[in-house]
């Protein structure tokens, strides 16, 4: 493990009750990967189930800890992002209270201050969401 979860509000610009990552599992210029257990009390557990948009802001919050984590690392200011477009979002199942996340994302490409990723969720290895997400870096 990378950054813990006592650690990962260092490298993320989310606050409670928005934080939807636990640790930093792996990180390099190429992705991250990330670990979340849904609690009962997170935002975005629904009836006992992780909800669609929590699925979506673990994603997005695995590449803030991606970016954040490079950046703190370089000594340089971490940048803010903002979901810019979501495409090919898939929801294969959601995920239940007390299941842990296996979040991981792939960085496709980055263009003038845009960033395509690939992002993938697991619990135990089977798939619960994927999808490509455009970021966009304020200067």
């Amino acid at each position: 493990m990378l950054v813990s979860k006592e650690e990962i509000l260092s490298i993320i610009p989310q606050r409670a009750p928005l934080v939807m990552i636990d640790t930093l599992e792996s990180c390099n210029d190429k992705g991250a990967s990330t670990t979340l257990k849904v609690l009962e009390e997170n935002i975005f557990c629904v009836d006992g189930e992780f909800t669609e948009s929590g699925l979506v802001e673990n994603i997005a919050q695995t590449a803030a800890a991606q970016a954040g984590y490079i950046c703190k690392v370089n000594n340089i200011p971490v940048p803010i992002g903002f979901i810019g477009a979501i495409k090919n979002l898939e929801i294969k199942k959601l995920p239940k209270e007390n299941d842990v996340l296996q979040t991981t994302i792939t960085l496709e490409n980055e263009v003038l201050g845009v960033m395509l990723i690939n992002g993938l969720v697991k619990v135990n290895e089977e798939e619960m969401a994927s999808l490509e997400m455009k970021i966009v870096i304020k200067k």
